[in-house]
């Protein structure tokens, strides 16, 4: 083969050459200058291959210096960690297998496999036209179903025993790597009616989520990371700058304090009640609950004094976490500051796009 090259923007050069070299041997070009060219037209004149040369280190350059601008301003790894490629990647191309099985031997040192849990019953109010033939968790965000995403973020994180707890048209969930259980009373019960259809799938560490939750990938990661047998993620973000519906309010041992990490700071109510308790409340909690250990039976044993009372049925998550907390197991609080969002309507569906705009995202 004979490699030529042109500085020229135009590839009169490169095109008179392969006229007059008339296929003797395979012809290879470079065309850094003359990029706009068709490759339809180096097929014609009978060139072999085209060498991109530069373009993947110059979007390198591109893409480091775009991170470095948002860590200096941001001071913060947290929006651009779930925008770039994962330390297994970085193994997986280096073709280091041992690398990488022992990145999932010891990167978290749980004893127990996590298992995660999706309540995804409901068909969601007012979107009747797009959820006429599928659920709510199936609508696409840019492209790729709501559900989708949640398996693939869970997957990320090393875990794959996951349950889908579906009610309406059930049927047309279609997310491969999970487990499909129905709530067969979807219509008439709350979202402990459908956690209760999982409760066989509980492990020694199992995640609980809502279906219409978007969330960054770092979330769950540094939900995974804290030792607590029960744990649930609270924004403490300025509640007059949430869009949409307001739910599930969260009262805490103690505000959200950024100049201590990992504070140690316990639930005490959840509620979509402003006026349910004294003061102002100190978030929202996300829809995302964690647990662990002993906390396994702390859930089972809340769910069977919430069966007893007779409305068991119409009862949603907010009631369970408030339960453990008269139980005298209150979960744990993980603070976040926004990075997420719930679809609750038409609006929220349209926000989500922008939303999940990020690779990995």
């Amino acid at each position: 083969a004979i490699l030529i090259h042109s500085k020229r923007s135009q590839p009169d050069e490169i095109l008179e050459f392969a006229r007059e070299w008339d296929n003797r041997s395979p012809l290879v070009i470079v065309p850094t200058k003359y990029y706009a060219t068709p490759t339809e037209i180096f097929e014609q004149a009978g060139v072999s291959l085209v060498i991109w040369a530069n373009h993947m280190i110059r979007t390198c350059i591109t893409a480091m210096q775009a991170t470095a601008a948002n860590i200096h301003d941001t001071r913060s790894l947290v929006e651009s960690e779930g925008r770039i490629a994962t330390v297994s990647e970085i193994f997986r191309l280096q073709g280091a297998d041992e690398l990488l099985e022992a990145e999932k031997r010891y990167a978290r040192g749980g004893s127990h496999p996590v298992s995660a849990i999706i309540l995804a019953a409901s068909r969601g109010q007012g979107m009747d036209e797009l959820t006429r033939e599928k659920p709510k968790v199936m609508l696409p965000v840019n492209g790729i179903p709501m559900l989708r995403r949640q398996v693939d973020k869970f997957k990320k994180q090393g875990i794959n025993d996951i349950s889908v707890v579906a009610g309406y048209r059930h049927e047309a969930i279609d997310v491969q790597g999970a487990e499909i259980l129905i709530n067969e009373e979807w219509e008439t019960t709350g979202e402990l009616a459908s956690l209760d259809c999982a409760m066989e799938n509980f492990s020694q560490d199992t995640v609980v989520i809502y279906g219409d939750l978007l969330f960054r990938s770092y979330m769950l990661h540094n939900l995974l990371d804290w030792n607590a047998e029960l744990l649930v993620a609270v924004d403490s973000s300025s509640l007059t700058n949430i869009a949409g519906n307001v739910n599930d309010l969260a009262w805490c041992s103690a505000p959200d304090n950024r100049a201590m990490y990992q504070q140690k700071v316990s639930l005490e109510h959840v509620s979509a009640d402003l006026e349910s308790r004294r003061g102002p409340p100190d978030g929202r909690w996300i829809g995302m609950l964690r647990v662990a250990g002993k906390g396994c039976e702390y859930v089972r044993s809340a769910m069977q004094t919430l069966k007893r009372g007779g409305e068991f049925k119409q009862l949603g998550l907010p009631e369970l976490l408030n339960q453990l907390v008269a139980d005298g197991h209150p979960p744990q609080i993980q603070y976040v500051n926004g990075h997420w969002m719930d679809i609750n309507n038409l609006a929220d569906l349209e926000r989500a796009g922008g939303f999940e705009h990020a690779p990995g995202e």
